[in-house]
């Protein structure tokens, strides 16, 4: 799925991303640091930006307020249970928080920093009989979790309490609400998703309840695929790719990647051909440990997964396109989880950012900017670049439109989460992205 590129294309590309840098982010960057965050003209979100004064455990996606989820997080954090636990018994919640993105069947991203940086992927690639929907990498991704960091806690353990603990009906964000009235048709057919999913034959709204799965029978229905189904075993890969950009000399930054962003040094993009669907979430504890993950899911036609309102899906790993990095500065003893799941090609957006500087950071607030700093896009046949005009300046743009090069407004483009721990300040939070409804509790 990478386009060989022609020596005109690269020139092309190379100057326009030369261009952005001399002309957009120069006037970012090279400004006094101490003063650039005097000079922010928009508003503050401030449950967009987690701080050492306000302390947020849980971040996730599809949800615009984060009075629709708290009475289910808040039983989770009355339990006594470690770091790891936690991430676990937050990732099945998800699966009826977003039953349309998170299933047994979804791939499984994630990045920990837990005692040590640690990535995994669990994953059904295209060698894989996935016709009837019997590998769940998702169950399978998170059990490997569990004996990865020797918990005494099992996927039914954690079930179970899920089962006693959580509400009887779960609230729903507005990803799920968009999902099943887009949808309704196909999901009125099936009695379970007509129950759960309507109410006096109408979709249910954001903010109305879904009624609580039973994760302790979805556990037991993994173990007995476990058993029958062959050939059930998820690729597992924990491989990342070290990456080293030319504006990058010190050797006290290190840059690793889920997978090879030197390409993109030569204009060579890894543009996919379409879209996968997919949930970001994430977990942080009072010592800086943080657990950032995401769910791949692609539906075709809606079907219940197991007797159950959970959507049937597949997983192909070869056709997910998601970025994920590990950027840490030893000098400024910084740490930085990040991830990017929007859009055909969501690692140009990493690429940019450190090509700006993003490893330099030094406060939650500084990463916040970079994150809402006005992005851009390069796409093939045609070659044009997507670019938020909105978010910059006239100046910024009249510069592009003097290129001769096609470029065209986006109004948002990606999706970037990060979460970061500056050791030297005592400071470790979550950033996301305002560019999608997201909340932190």
């Amino acid at each position: 799925m990478i386009p060989n590129n022609s020596k005109k294309i690269q020139i092309c590309f190379l100057l326009a991303a030369q261009l952005l840098v001399l002309f957009s982010c120069a006037l970012y960057i090279d400004i006094d640091r101490d003063k650039q965050l005097d000079n922010i003209s928009h508003k503050k979100d401030a449950k967009k930006t987690g701080n050492n004064k306000s302390y947020y455990e849980f971040v996730l996606a599809g949800h615009d307020h984060q009075d629709s989820v708290s009475r289910p997080i808040e039983k989770i954090k009355k339990l006594k249970l470690g770091f790891i636990e936690k991430a676990v018994l937050f990732s099945l919640l998800n699966m009826n928080l977003n039953p349309h993105l998170v299933t047994p069947s979804s791939n499984l991203y994630i990045l920990i920093n837990y005692k040590e940086q640690k990535y995994f992927s669990f994953s059904m690639d295209s060698s894989h009989d996935n016709s009837k929907h019997e590998h769940w990498p998702f169950l399978y991704g998170l059990e490997s979790i569990l004996k990865q960091y020797s918990s005494r806690y099992s996927l039914e353990n954690l079930a179970s309490m899920l089962d006693k603990h959580l509400p009887m009906n779960i609230p729903i964000g507005s990803s799920l609400a968009t999902y099943i009235d887009s949808h309704a048709e196909q999901l009125n057919k099936y009695p379970i998703f007509k129950k759960n999913f309507f109410k006096a034959e109408h979709p249910i709204r954001k903010g109305e309840s879904i009624h609580k799965l039973n994760f302790t029978n979805i556990i037991r229905q993994y173990r007995k695929i476990k058993k029958t189904v062959k050939n059930n075993t998820p690729t597992i890969n924990s491989r990342m790719f070290p990456y080293s950009p030319a504006n990058i000399s010190s050797k006290n930054i290190s840059i690793k990647c889920n997978h090879d962003f030197n390409p993109y040094q030569k204009s060579i993009y890894l543009i996919s051909q379409k879209e996968r669907q997919n949930l970001p979430f994430g977990h942080q504890d009072k010592n800086g440990n943080s657990f950032l993950a995401i769910t791949t899911h692609n539906i075709d036609t809606p079907k219940p997964l197991k007797n159950s309102f959970l959507i049937q899906g597949t997983s192909e790993s070869n056709k997910d396109s998601l970025a994920l990095c590990f950027v840490n500065n030893n000098s400024r003893k910084s740490q930085i989880s990040i991830i990017s799941t929007k859009g055909r090609d969501p690692g140009q957006y990493l690429h940019h950012l450190i090509l700006y500087g993003i490893q330099d950071t030094r406060t939650l607030l500084e990463l916040d900017e970079f994150i809402r700093f006005p992005r851009h896009l390069f796409l093939l046949n045609p070659v044009r670049m997507i670019y938020e005009s909105s978010r910059g300046t006239k100046k910024q743009l009249d510069k592009f439109l003097a290129m001769n090069f096609p470029i065209y407004h986006g109004h948002s483009l990606g999706n970037i989460w990060a979460h970061a721990s500056f050791h030297d300040k005592n400071i470790s939070g979550f950033v996301v992205d305002e560019r999608t409804p997201a909340c932190l509790e």
